[in-house]
C-alpha cells in the first residue's frame, strides 16, 4: 500500500544543500496521519509531523538513513517512481548535485525555471552559512560580527537573486525556440481584391 501511495502521492527530492527527502502529499490529512503512525511503529521513524499549507497535507523525512532505509524496501514494488528511488540511493556527500539533477529530470516541469544551476547552488550554500553565521554571533551577542554578517547576508541574497535569473531566461529562450522550431509555419494569406 505505501509503496502504490508513493508512486501515487509522493516525491523524492535532493535540496540544494545535497539532503535528501522524501515527501507524501494529500488532501485528507488522516491519510497521512495514519501512514505516519506506521512507518513510526516500524523501522522508519524519523518522519516529520503532517504539515498544512493552501488546504494540502505533507508528511516528509529528511533523515538519510530512514529515506534509503525506506526507499530500498518500497523500490522493488514501485511502478512510476523506481527509476527516481534508484537514482537517489547512489547519492554521496560528493554527488549529490548529479543525483539532484538526475532526478530533476525524471520528475515534471513545475520547478523547471526556478531550479538552481551548480553556480546557484553554491551560492545557496554559502548564503546559507553566512545566515548560520549571522545567528550564531547574534546569539553569543557578538554584535559587530552580527551586523557584519548580516550586511554580507544582504549582498549575497541581492546577488543571488540577479544571479538566478540568467539561467532561467537562458532556459526559457531555449524552450520557446524548440517550441518555435517545432510549430508549422504560417504563411500570411495573401489579400483577395
Amino acid at each position: 500500500y505505501i509503496a502504490g501511495f508513493f508512486d501515487a502521492e509522493g516525491y523524492i527530492c535532493v535540496s540544494p544543500l545535497g539532503s535528501l527527502n522524501l515527501v507524501l502529499t494529500q488532501k485528507n490529512r488522516h491519510i497521512l496521519d495514519c501512514i505516519r503512525g506506521f512507518l513510526q511503529d516500524g523501522q522508519f521513524g524519523r518522519w516529520s509531523a503532517v504539515r498544512t499549507s493552501a488546504s494540502i497535507h505533507f508528511l516528509k523525512c529528511s533523515h538519510a538513513d530512514t529515506c534509503l532505509q525506506l526507499l530500498s524496501q518500497l523500490t522493488p514494488h514501485l511502478k512510476i517512481k523506481r527509476s527516481e528511488a534508484e537514482i537517489a540511493m547512489t547519492l554521496t556527500s560528493k554527488n549529490w548535485a548529479q543525483v539532484r539533477e538526475q532526478l530533476s529530470q525524471l520528475s515534471g516541469n513545475q520547478s523547471r525555471y526556478t531550479r538552481l544551476d551548480a553556480a546557484g547552488l553554491q551560492r545557496a550554500a554559502q548564503i546559507n552559512t553566512i545566515r548560520s553565521r549571522c545567528r550564531h554571533a547574534a546569539r553569543f551577542g557578538h554584535n559587530a560580527a552580527a551586523s557584519e554578517h548580516k550586511r554580507r547576508l544582504d549582498e549575497l541574497q541581492v546577488e543571488h537573486a540577479k544571479l538566478k535569473l540568467v539561467p532561467q531566461v537562458l532556459l526559457l529562450r531555449k524552450d520557446i525556440r524548440q517550441l518555435l522550431n517545432q510549430a508549422p509555419s504560417f504563411q500570411t494569406p495573401s489579400r483577395v481584391s
